[in-house]
C-alpha cells in the first residue's frame, strides 16, 4: 500500500494500478487505518485536481469512498483537503459511468457526513441546493438512494436545514425523491424528519402542489403515502403527531373529497388508484385512523365537531351498504329513513365508492376519534350518526373488514356514554333489522350497553 500512495503523488505514477491497490487495501478497517498513515487521502484529493483520464475518475471516487468509511483520520484529511470539489467533474456528462461515478460519489459524501456536524455543513454548503438538484434530475434510482442518504444525514439534526427542504428549491429536490425513488428507506427517514420533527408537513404539501390546477400533484399523493408507511411502522411517532399535521389533514379530506365528487366516475377502483386527488383523499383518512389511534393523542376541541361533521357527511353522501340497501328493498313498503333520503340529495361530496375501502375507511377513523372521546361520541350522537355508524355493521364487497370497524366504532361510541347507550337501545328493532340484515339491536342486562347479536327471524344467520 505504500507503494501505492507514493504512486499516486507521482506526477508519472501508474495511476491505474495504484488506484485498485488503494481501493482493495481499504476495505479493512486495519487497511483504511495504515493508508490514513501514509496520507492517501491529500494524495487521491491532489491527483484528482491533476487532469486525469475519465476511466481513472471512478476507481478514485470508490478509493475516497472505502477510506471514509467509519476512519475519522480519512474524514479529517477529505475535509482539510477541501475535497468536495470532485463534484465539478461530473457536470455535464451523461450514460452509465458517469451514473457510477454519481452513486459513488454520494456513498462518498455519506461516508464523510458520518463525521458529524462539522462534515454535514461543508457538503450542504458545497451541495445544496443547486449541485444537488442537478445531480438528482438526471439520475437513477441507483444514484438516488445515497443521495437521499446524504440529504438525510446533513438535515437530521439541524432545523434549519429542514426548513430549506420544506420549501423553495429544497422541495423541487423532495419532488424528484418521491417521483424517482419512493421506496427508499432513507426518503421515509428524512420525510419523518421533515414534515414531523419541525411540523413541516402542510408547509411541503403545499410546496410539492401543481402551481396552474387546483388539484393536486402526483409527489403530493406520494408524500402521503410515504409518510403513512413511516407511521404504520412506527406507532411512536404517531403518537407524536402534532395537532397541527391533524388539522391539516382534515382540511385536505375536505378539500380531496370535494374535487373527487367533482371529478370521478361512480366505480371503486383498486387502492392506491393511481389518480392523485383520490390518493391523496384515501391517504389523509388513512394517516387521520392512524393519528387517532392513541387515545392520549390531543384532538383541539375547536376541530373536533367540524371534522365528525364532514365524515358523517360523507358517509349520508355514499347512502347505506348494498347489503342494507337490498334489505331495505325487501322489507314492507315503509317510509324511506333520514339516512336514505339524505342519500338521494344533492350533495358535494363523493356519492360512490372512490376506491375499495373508501366507506371503511371513514368508519374507521370515526371508530378510531371515538374511543376514550366523549366529545366525539356526544358530537355523532347530536349530528344523528349513531344510526348510521350502525348501519355500517355490514359485510361490503367494495370494503374489506367495513362490519369489523362498524362494531368497532359503535362499541368506542357507547363505551362511558349513557345518553348514546340510551339513543340505541331506544331504536326501533323494525327499523335496526331493517338496516342490519340478519343482526339485530338488543341491550345487555348487565352492562345496559346495546350489542349487535344474530337475528333468529332472518333468513340469513351470519356469525
Amino acid at each position: 500500500m505504500e507503494e501505492a500512495v507514493a504512486a499516486l503523488r507521482e506526477k508519472d505514477g501508474e495511476v491505474s494500478a495504484a488506484l485498485r491497490a488503494v481501493v482493495d487495501g481499504a476495505r479493512s478497517d486495519h487497511g483504511r487505518s495504515c493508508l490514513a498513515k501514509l496520507g492517501a487521502v491529500p494524495a487521491l484529493v491532489s491527483r484528482s485536481r491533476v487532469r486525469i483520464d475519465d476511466n481513472l475518475l471512478l476507481p478514485l471516487l470508490r478509493a475516497l469512498r472505502n477510506l471514509c468509511a467509519g476512519e475519522v483520520m480519512n474524514q479529517d484529511s477529505f475535509l482539510a483537503e477541501q475535497g468536495m470539489d470532485l463534484a465539478e467533474d461530473l457536470e455535464e456528462e451523461d450514460g452509465k459511468f458517469w451514473l457510477d461515478c454519481a452513486k459513488a460519489l454520494f456513498q462518498m459524501l455519506g461516508n464523510v457526513a458520518g463525521r458529524g456536524e462539522q462534515a454535514q455543513d461543508s457538503i450542504w454548503k458545497a451541495f445544496f441546493p443547486e449541485i444537488l438538484l442537478d445531480l438528482a434530475c438526471v439520475s437513477t434510482k441507483e444514484v438516488l438512494e445515497p443521495l437521499s442518504m446524504v440529504v438525510y444525514t446533513c438535515s437530521r439534526a439541524s432545523p434549519e436545514r429542514r426548513l430549506q427542504l420544506a420549501r423553495g428549491k429544497g422541495s423541487r429536490l423532495l419532488a424528484i425523491l418521491l417521483r424517482d425513488s419512493p421506496s427508499s428507506e432513507w426518503l421515509s427517514l428524512l420525510v419523518e424528519a421533515v414534515c414531523l420533527k419541525d411540523e413541516h408537513l402542510p408547509l411541503v404539501f403545499a410546496s410539492l402542489g401543481p402551481s396552474s390546477t387546483s388539484a393536486f400533484s402526483s409527489e403530493q399523493a406520494i408524500l402521503l403515502g410515504v409518510l403513512y408507511s413511516v407511521l404504520d411502522e412506527n406507532q411512536g411517532a404517531v403518537a407524536a403527531m402534532p395537532w397541527k399535521s391533524m388539522e391539516f389533514l382534515a382540511d385536505t379530506i375536505e378539500q380531496s373529497a370535494m374535487l373527487v365528487a367533482a371529478t370521478f366516475m361512480d366505480k371503486a377502483l383498486p387502492w392506491p388508484t393511481g389518480f392523485p386527488i383520490a390518493d391523496v383523499l384515501g391517504f389523509s383518512l388513512l394517516l387521520t385512523r392512524l393519528a387517532t389511534t392513541h387515545d392520549d393523542v390531543q384532538l383541539d376541541e375547536a376541530r373536533v365537531g367540524p371534522l365528525v361533521g364532514l365524515l358523517l357527511e360523507m358517509l349520508r353522501a355514499l347512502g347505506p351498504p348494498e347489503m342494507v340497501r337490498k334489505a331495505a328493498g325487501s322489507a314492507s313498503t315503509s317510509p324511506p329513513c333520514e339516512e336514505e333520503q339524505a342519500a338521494t340529495m344533492p350533495t358535494r361530496l363523493p356519492v360512490h365508492n372512490v376506491y375499495k375501502g373508501y366507506r371503511r375507511d371513514i368508519v374507521s377513523v370515526i371508530a378510531n376519534m371515538s374511543f376514550h372521546r366523549p366529545r366525539v361520541q356526544d358530537r355523532v350522537r347530536e349530528d344523528g350518526g349513531l344510526l348510521l355508524v350502525l348501519q355500517q355493521c355490514v359485510v361490503d364487497e367494495d370494503n374489506p373488514y367495513l362490519r369489523e370497524w362498524g362494531l368497532w366504532a359503535i362499541r368506542n361510541l357507547t363505551e362511558g356514554n349513557e345518553r348514546n347507550v340510551q339513543e340505541l337501545a331506544n331504536l326501533e328493532i323494525k327499523k335496526a333489522v331493517n338496516v342490519l340484515d340478519g343482526l339485530k339491536v338488543e341491550v345487555d342486562e348487565l352492562t345496559k350497553r346495546p350489542k349487535l347479536v344474530n337475528d333468529s327471524t332472518s333468513g340469513d344467520n351470519r356469525p
